[in-house]
């Protein structure tokens, strides 16, 4: 049986071999609800980043509670993110240096998978994040 701290290395090994790189930036607004924000207050706060790397999926059947809800559409990915980054749902997922950015779908749509307490990786749903005017 592999130790926790096997499965995690062996979560970023896929992650490295298979994954694509990305930044997080985490922005800190505790006082206005998920997503209930202007694009002034999102863009002149500042924001804390990391790096890392994420394995990208579509969405697929076990994501249809989303789908009927129309949450998701067909744009919208599952990221697996490595256990030692930390989720919130006001963060950006960025791919690459300059690719396309994704915010979290639904502050439910983070399920973290723990062993022992630790978490070994997280699952965001996902979608391109679109400015107030919808562009």
């Amino acid at each position: 049986m592999s130790s926790l701290a096997e499965m995690r290395a062996d979560f970023e090994n896929v992650i490295l071999e298979h994954g694509m790189p990305i930044t997080v930036q985490y922005w800190p607004i505790g006082s206005i609800g998920f997503n209930d924000y202007n694009e002034a207050q999102k863009n002149t706060g500042s924001a804390v980043s990391y790096s890392g790397g994420a394995i990208i999926h579509p969405i697929n059947s076990n994501d249809a509670g989303y789908n009927k809800q129309g949450i998701l559409g067909n744009q919208n990915f599952k990221m697996f993110l490595h256990g030692s980054l930390i989720t919130d749902p006001n963060m950006l997922i960025t791919l690459g240096n300059t690719g396309s950015v994704y915010e979290v779908v639904d502050p439910n749509s983070i399920t973290s998978w723990e062993v022992s307490g630790t978490v070994v990786y997280h699952e965001i749903h996902c979608r391109i994040r679109t400015l107030s005017d919808g562009t």
